[in-house]
Order: C-alpha cells, then structure tokens, then sequence
C-alpha cells in the first residue's frame, strides 16, 4: 500500500501478532476467530439498512474484512458503501483481494490510516464500527474519549455506533503459569470501559450492552500463550429527538 506509519510498542504487537495470523488462516475458513463475522451485528445490519438506499458504513479496524463483506453484501446492492480504516497495511491488502474474491470490491474502499489522525467527515454515515479498534488503534487511553467523540460526530442523525472493546485481559504463559504484561495501548477494566460508554452515550439510545468471555491461545516471542479477557459490545442509536447539535 506505500503508507508506514509510527506504532507504539503496543500496535507493533498488535501488527506482529496479525501478521502471523494472516499468514496461515483465510477469512471464514474454520479455526481462528475470521471463521465468522459478529453475528449480532450482521443481524443489526439486516434489521436497519438491509432495504435502505445509499447507506454509508465506516468500519475501523475492518482488518481483513471478516465484518465488512458480510455488510457490504446487504449495503451493496442498494448503493450502500463500506470504507474500511486499518493501521496494518497486510489488513487492507488481504481486504481488498477478499472483497475482490467476494465481488465487492466496488461497495468498499480500503485505507491504511491512523485512526487517531484519520479525518472523519461530520455527519457522514449511517453506521460506524469500532470492534476491537478502541484498544489497539490508538496510543494512549487518554485518547479513547476523543476518538469516540470523533466517532459520534462522523454519524448521521438516526445512525447508529456499534463498538466491541476488549477488557479485563489476561495474559499467561502457559509453560511457565505467570502473567505476562500486556503490550496492548489500552487495558481497561471491564467496570471501566461500560461506565465510561454509557457517560458518553447519554442522549443516544443504547441498543446493545453485552459481556462475553473470551479465550485463545497463541505463540508469541516462541513462547505459548493463553490470552482471557471479557469482550464488552455496545451499540447504541443516535436519537434524533434529544442529543446536541454539536453532535
């Protein structure tokens, strides 16, 4: 793709740890987590924009697409667009050649960006997605708020947010029982992460609230490792009756 850009210790993780992954499973074949797309929200996108006219979705931290082309299969046909925001340029590259694979290579528009510095247009799409962005995509947690904010001002009046945040993580080398520390840019508690949501997302309509348990095992620097955390989702609806116009 031509774009490098500077990564914290925590995102060069993130990069080393996708790179091995994309290198040995394909999207939606069994064993690793691109089985399949989130089901709850491919059912929120059928319920909302399945018969909707140029409907306009932004997904960051779309990695390889394993939620993008479902989506992009029931927006597609009505002139609905996905674009696709990841930090890892082998995430838009195996993107495109599956949207490709998929024929939907003209509903999505793949981009290697930093979230924190991608411009969002105001008011600009009917859905926006951060699953598992939050954490890895930016370089503080002081920079969660504001790349929420951001996030809520890219959405139309009526549109809706749909954010999966992985929390409470454990990491434990399996050979040895210690914890090892976590190199992720953002490790809220669980508490934490749906206290600071639901602060702000005051106005909006909480459309889903939901923890789930969550375990896998990988190698990292040639040791195994099992990884725990509760995976937080939440989308919610921007009301048009009550939130700010500054929204």
């Amino acid at each position: 793709m031509g774009v490098h850009l500077r990564m914290t210790k925590a995102q060069e993780a993130t990069r080393a740890y996708h790179q091995h992954l994309y290198a040995r499973a394909r999207l939606f074949e069994p064993g690793t987590w691109l089985e399949k797309p989130d089901a709850p929200l491919v059912a929120l996108v059928h319920a909302r924009f399945a018969h909707a006219k140029h409907v306009r979705v932004l997904d960051l931290g779309s990695g390889v697409g394993r939620n993008a082309i479902p989506i992009a299969h029931i927006v597609g046909p009505h002139g609905g667009t996905v674009t696709c925001i990841d930090f890892l340029d082998i995430a838009i590259a195996k993107l495109m050649e599956n949207a490709e694979r998929d024929r939907v290579s003209g509903v999505i528009d793949g981009q290697v960006q930093d979230f924190e510095s991608y411009a969002m247009p105001d008011k600009a799409f009917d859905l926006v997605i951060a699953y598992s962005a939050l954490e890895h995509g930016v370089s503080s947690p002081e920079n969660v708020t504001q790349l929420i904010r951001s996030i809520q001002r890219a959405t139309k009046r009526g549109g809706i947010n749909y954010l999966g945040m992985t929390t409470n993580v454990e990491e434990r080398d399996v050979a040895r029982c210690t914890i090892v520390p976590s190199e992720m840019a953002v490790n809220m508690w669980y508490t934490e992460a749906k206290h600071m949501l639901e602060e702000l997302y005051t106005g909006w309509e909480v459309i889903q609230e939901e923890r789930t348990p969550y375990e896998e095992r990988y190698i990292k620097y040639g040791r195994e490792i099992l990884w725990r955390n509760d995976f937080l989702t939440f989308s919610a609806l921007k009301d048009i009756r009550s939130i700010s116009s500054s929204l």
